[in-house]
């Protein structure tokens, strides 16, 4: 199980072909969404947070990955860093 799966309390909300993951950091609500892509023979990932307020942005993360749990693995990584980021930045 990955670290962020605790850090971020994440659940498993939709199982193929589309799979989503959410969890909650603070107030916000965290989706890590992919599905296989034949054509890039990869997974897509997609990056949404949403707002204490209900406004959901997508992140422009540009990610793929090998597998369903890479995608996730990889999506949350980039959501701690974008946390991260926006910690330092005030």
């Amino acid at each position: 199980m990955s670290h962020y799966v605790s850090h971020f309390n994440v659940r498993q909300t939709e199982s193929g072909p589309r799979f989503v993951q959410q969890g909650r950091f603070q107030e916000y609500r965290l989706t890590v969404a992919t599905g296989y892509d034949v054509q890039r023979d990869s997974f897509p990932v997609h990056v949404y947070v949403e707002t204490p307020a209900g406004k959901r942005t997508r992140l422009d993360t540009h990610i793929e990955a090998d597998s369903v749990q890479d995608a996730f693995d990889r999506g949350f990584h980039y959501l701690q860093t974008w946390f991260h980021r926006k910690a330092a930045e005030g």
